[in-house]
């Protein structure tokens, strides 16, 4: 566990990931977003996931990755 005067609490793992859908007709209304679980996918698209969460928590920081 990382330590900063006092200990952090890790970044939350999450269990799924929503997918990204085209936008609907207005008057079909509100469609919930699509999950998958972590465990449908693939080990390179988790390892891409979490590259892309690495540099924009270091983007955030404003700190070089």
């Amino acid at each position: 566990m990382a330590q900063y005067t006092t200990q952090i609490q890790p970044f939350p793992v999450p269990t799924g990931v929503q997918l990204v859908m085209p936008a609907g007709k207005r008057q079909e209304g509100m469609k919930p977003a699509i999950t998958l679980s972590l465990d449908q996918l693939d080990a390179i698209t988790l390892a891409e996931l979490c590259d892309e969460f690495t540099k924009a928590v270091f983007e955030a920081a404003g700190k070089p990755l």
